[in-house]
């Protein structure tokens, strides 16, 4: 596993069984790169905001909008991250919300540790100088191989309604079959950007060759 501190704190390189498995930044897309490649931590929110704006309890915030006309993935994905600790199998960061147009401050701290034959990721954010909301994930950007195909399971047969932006309604439907993933099919040539609820255990991605 390789990472870059200064580039949002994200994983670049991950290879397992002699492969790798993290886009690289060359195979970025060309708007709005930092989204688009890379293990990055989305803090101190995840997914999309619609026009930027966060309802509190004394009104609304609004933030400028990364990906118009939404705030998606938070702030941590393009900012400079601290290494606080590291060893040979782990490492911990840290990024501070001040200053980045976050009207709640803190700072958000991430650890990432390598096993034997796992890797465990723990995000957190905190230090709010006022009441303030948090969502938290990492948004991996898995390659394919150039063969046979990747296998995708989420046990889930519900999703939220989005709108013309992506940004979800609240309302539920059931899944339509090719957004069906329960039985873990090949992914082909599915577009999934879909708000998966009420999943039954974690997702899972399985290369051919593991």
């Amino acid at each position: 596993m390789r990472i870059d501190p200064a580039d949002g704190g994200r994983i670049v390189s991950l290879i397992i069984a002699g492969g790798e498995r993290i886009l690289a930044k060359a195979r970025a897309r060309a708007t709005r790169p930092a989204l688009y490649w890379g293990c990055y931590p989305m803090v101190p929110w995840a997914g999309r905001l619609s026009n930027g704006r966060i309802p509190t309890n004394d009104g609304e915030v609004r933030l400028e909008p990364n990906l118009p006309p939404s705030a998606i993935h938070g702030l941590g994905f393009d900012k400079p991250w601290v290494i606080v600790e590291r060893s040979e199998t782990a490492v911990t960061m840290t990024c501070e919300l001040r200053g980045l147009g976050w009207p709640f401050g803190g700072s958000a701290l991430q650890t990432l540790s390598l096993g034997i034959s796992s890797l465990e990721l723990e995000l957190g954010v905190g230090g709010y100088t006022r009441a303030g909301p948090a969502g938290l994930g990492w948004h991996p950007w898995f390659t394919r191989p150039p063969t046979a195909d990747l296998e995708l399971r989420v046990d889930a047969s519900e999703v939220l309604e989005l709108d013309a932006d992506l940004v979800p309604t609240g309302e539920v439907r059931q899944v339509t079959p090719r957004e069906d993933l329960r039985s873990g099919p090949p992914l082909g040539d599915r577009r999934l950007d879909h708000v998966y609820i009420r999943t039954k255990g974690p997702a899972l991605v399985r290369w051919p060759d593991l």
